[in-house]
């Protein structure tokens, strides 16, 4: 039995008419974590119809399935993302998340953009940085604090609740963008190449304290990247999308045994025939 399976689902704030309880997970609605794509279109302004960005794209994300998005450069990932955070609305097709369609940002969904330094509010230190998504979501004052913490221990930033983004690291900002976005405890994560600006050795530490956060947390993840290497040690699937415009074009499955590693897994001759299938795949797009 794999550490996915083993972890017992994490216990979760919900807020009903303004009071927070912690309910337990597993006892959520049906398609709690589910994303549904179907047929959906999208160009930006000035566009011709007959050149959208997206067209006719489907796919589906089951609850609690960590899920990497690859293709080439201007493929449209990133209007993928904010298609299904509802930032927004496709001219085509339908968006299901939490099997509610998307008509704008759901609940129950965080988003991790690929930008840090303009993500992050400056006048504010880590704690109220974290709160900031909290008071969003309508979590009574008296509960944001803890929550906030709490959310900084997630990503192993316990110590830094009063410094300023201008005072940390660019891994030590992007772990506060991650623990913001977990705050509100979303059933579904967002994640635009948030480790891209990293050095590698950030940037590993960073993937391994994602995993831990996912299997403790149960969330379903849906990650961007340009790394084949990085989509194939996170994901549990991974989908290579195409341009002009962009569709699906293979999915690639990754049954790589959990809990990873970084030296031991990356070494190992069913990782590297993943990048190759990978690798062979989108170069000829």
């Amino acid at each position: 039995m794999s550490m996915r399976t083993r972890l017992a689902p994490a216990l979760a704030d919900t807020h009903l008419d303004g009071e927070t309880k912690v309910t337990d997970r597993s006892a959520a609605p049906e398609g709690t974590g589910s994303i549904k794509v179907s047929g959906v279109g999208y160009g930006y302004p000035g566009v011709r119809t007959g050149q959208r960005v997206i067209d006719d794209l489907e796919f589906s994300v089951r609850p609690g399935e960590f899920v990497c998005i690859v293709g080439p450069s201007g493929c449209g990932k990133t209007t993928l993302l904010k298609l299904l955070s509802g930032l927004i609305a496709p001219e085509a097709g339908s968006i299901l998340v939490n099997d509610e369609a998307v008509s704008g940002p759901p609940e129950n969904l965080g988003f991790v953009f690929q930008d840090h330094g303009r993500a992050l509010l400056p006048w504010r230190n880590a704690v109220r940085n974290v709160e900031f998504s909290l008071e969003a979501a309508r979590v009574p004052r008296r509960r944001r604090k803890d929550m906030a913490r709490d959310a900084l221990r997630r990503v192993h930033l316990p110590d830094v609740e009063n410094l300023y983004p201008a005072q940390m690291s660019g891994g030590m900002q992007q772990r506060l963008q991650i623990a913001r976005a977990l705050a509100a405890t979303p059933s579904v994560l967002l994640m635009d190449e948030p480790f891209a600006a990293l050095d590698a050795l950030t940037r590993f530490a960073l993937e391994d304290a994602l995993l831990e956060v996912w299997q403790e947390l149960g969330l379903t993840v849906v990650f961007v990247t340009h790394d084949l290497d990085e989509a194939i040690y996170l994901a549990d699937r991974v989908i290579v999308l195409r341009r002009g415009p962009a569709h699906v074009v293979r999915e690639v499955r990754v049954d790589l045994e959990r809990p990873r590693d970084q030296g031991r897994t990356r070494a190992e001759k069913d990782f590297v025939a993943l990048r190759y299938e990978l690798f062979e795949t989108i170069r000829t797009l």
